[in-house]
Formats: structure tokens, C-alpha cells, sequence
């Protein structure tokens, strides 16, 4: 989905999966396998020769191991180019 907003900036939106592989450590050979997956936002301006924006992802757990280690992280990136 893309949507115009006010000031020359626009809205990206989309969704995406991931899948995460964790090792045990030490000399344990268990390794735990996830699949997430969640919304991605992206809000871009370029106000003169520059570009301002930030990307917005969320990713919860959707399948992998059940052994109550669940995947849900939220990050915003900032940039200005």
C-alpha cells in the first residue's frame, strides 16, 4: 500500500516474513527454529537535496519450536540522506 501525505512525503506499508535460527551455545547442538512475521512501515520526505524518513518494522512468532521462547520485536530506523 502507498499513500501521499502532506509536504511531498509518502507512506510505504507492507508486511514480510522472517525466519530466526537460535543456537543453544556452548557445545550444545539444540537449535531452536521460528518463523515471524508482522507489518513494515516505511515514511520518506525530501525536502530540498535531502531525504528524511524512518522504517518501522514488528515481528511476532507465527510457527517454530514450542518451547515458550517467542520472537516479538519492534524497531524504528531514522535516516536522513
Amino acid at each position: 500500500m502507498t499513500s501521499r501525505l502532506g509536504c511531498d512525503a509518502l507512506l510505504l506499508c507492507a508486511a514480510r516474513a522472517i525466519a530466526a535460527a537460535q543456537s543453544g551455545g556452548g557445545d550444545s547442538a539444540c537449535t531452536h527454529l521460528r518463523l515471524g512475521d508482522g507489518p513494515a512501515a516505511l515514511v520518506l520526505t525530501s525536502p530540498g537535496h535531502r531525504t528524511i524518513g524512518a522504517l518501522s518494522t514488528q515481528t511476532w512468532t507465527i510457527s517454530g519450536d514450542d518451547d515458550g521462547k517467542e520472537i516479538d520485536v519492534f524497531s524504528v530506523q531514522p535516516f536522513i540522506h
